[in-house]
């Protein structure tokens, strides 16, 4: 047997069998068909361990109704599981026609009250977002058993051997990076004696001015939503949103506000900020405090986040004829899902975007960008798409938009 290595996505999925409850869909992507396989076995194992019964059904013994054939497998009825089982092997139109049969049966499937686990390989993704557009959205859950869903994303838009990073670091990043080593140089030096001097001092501020001033000059280019994206992320502002939009009195103003409220109000406001930040560097030096950029826009941002939320809340409790009154208690209550989270619900509609299931591109990304990144979402199931930009302009665009759309995701890396 297979050795399966996905021990935490396994645990995710058995958890949702064992502790879920009501009509659940999961997609599980699984590159890997004989690990595919003995992941399925190990599930119906504990099911059965613990007497419930489990049915594993391929499209192609599927004649007629799919909820016909799921009653007709059980031995019970009420199966705790059923597995739907695609393969690398099935043509192209029995895949097409088993996601539009899927589709056109989710509401009589959802009457069954199981769970219902389809395996896919990552290459019909785009596939079924695209051919079963209702029952993509109404997912419970996507479980990547072959790495993250972001690295799975990046490697269906860009793949392996076709991002062109040059070699080429990104003026931001590298920005970034001189900044903060100079705020830790900066810091040790005013913090203890014997490292202080007047001409160390200096170098560190000049090298902070210095490399402010690129952030700044990016901006000028067009790039102050790119900017926002570097500092967000390594800032983690997606801990200030990740505690969600509903109170524990149940006033919930998600309709109102999300994460990319708080990102593009940040970049409206992330000139302001860096210039505020220089100004602060003379008066931090004469007063020997800690300077940090990250713990500064951090900081604005959570108060910026407090505004928003207030304001939300008030609109929220206006059209919802809810009390003032509890308002003044609001607490913000943690997702309890990850597939709720800030930065997985990103995920999760960026692709249904890029299906064409939701109409409003990101804001973040240019009417230009956008049409590349849906193109090459797309062409890997849809050779005869043409190109929207000639292939030069396309090999210049790569490298810095799988940048933006990594750091979108939430996929950051460490300096």
């Amino acid at each position: 047997m297979t050795k399966i290595r996905s021990d935490d996505v396994l645990k995710e999925l058995e958890f949702e069998l064992e502790e879920g409850s009501g009509p659940r869909f999961l997609l599980a992507v699984c590159d890997d068909d004989d690990r595919a396989k003995a992941i399925r076995e190990a599930v119906d194992k504990r099911l059965e361990s613990v007497g419930k019964d489990s049915i594993n059904l391929s499209p192609t013994a599927i004649t007629g109704n799919v909820v016909d054939a799921i009653l007709a497998h059980s031995t019970t009825g009420n199966p705790a599981a059923v597995h739907l089982v695609q393969s690398k092997n099935f043509s192209s139109d029995q895949t097409d026609r088993f996601f539009r049969e899927l589709n056109f049966q989710r509401d009589s499937i959802s009457k069954l009250n199981v769970p219902v686990i389809l395996w896919v390989n990552s290459g019909q993704l785009p596939k079924l977002a695209s051919r079963a557009p209702d029952l993509w959205s109404r997912r419970t859950s996507t479980l990547y058993f072959d790495g993250s869903s972001i690295s799975a994303l990046l490697e269906r838009i860009f793949g392996a051997d076709n991002i062109g990073t040059d070699g080429q670091a990104d003026e931001i990043a590298t920005a970034l990076r001189e900044i903060f080593e100079a705020e830790r140089g900066l810091n040790a030096c005013l913090s203890v004696q014997r490292n202080f001097s007047i001409r160390n001092a200096d170098g560190f501020i000049q090298r902070l001015k210095l490399n402010v001033g690129k952030l700044l000059q990016q901006c000028s280019k067009g790039r102050t939503l790119d900017v926002a994206l570097w500092l967000w992320n390594a800032s983690q502002l997606d801990l200030i949103v990740e505690r969600g939009t509903r109170s524990k009195h149940g006033l919930d103003v998600s309709a109102y506000l999300d994460r990319n409220d708080l990102l593009l109000a940040m970049a409206r406001q992330v000139e302001r900020l860096l210039m505020q930040y220089l100004s602060q560097i003379e008066r931090v030096v004469r007063s020997k405090d800690k300077i940090s950029l990250l713990e500064f826009v951090t900081s604005a941002s959570k108060k910026l986040w407090s505004n928003m939320v207030t304001a939300a809340i008030h609109e929220a409790a206006r059209t919802q004829s809810i009390e003032y009154a509890a308002i003044e208690h609001y607490e913000p209550v943690a997702p309890f899902s990850p597939e709720r989270s800030s930065s997985a619900r990103a995920a999760m509609e960026f692709e249904l975007w890029l299906v064409g299931a939701i109409e409003q591109k990101p804001e973040i990304f240019t009417d230009e960008e956008a049409e590349l990144l849906k193109y090459l979402y797309g062409k890997e199931g849809n050779p005869e798409i043409r190109a929207p930009l000639p292939a030069r302009t396309i090999q210049k665009m790569m490298p810095l938009l799988k940048e933006k759309v990594r750091l979108f995701l939430e996929d950051f890396p460490a300096f």
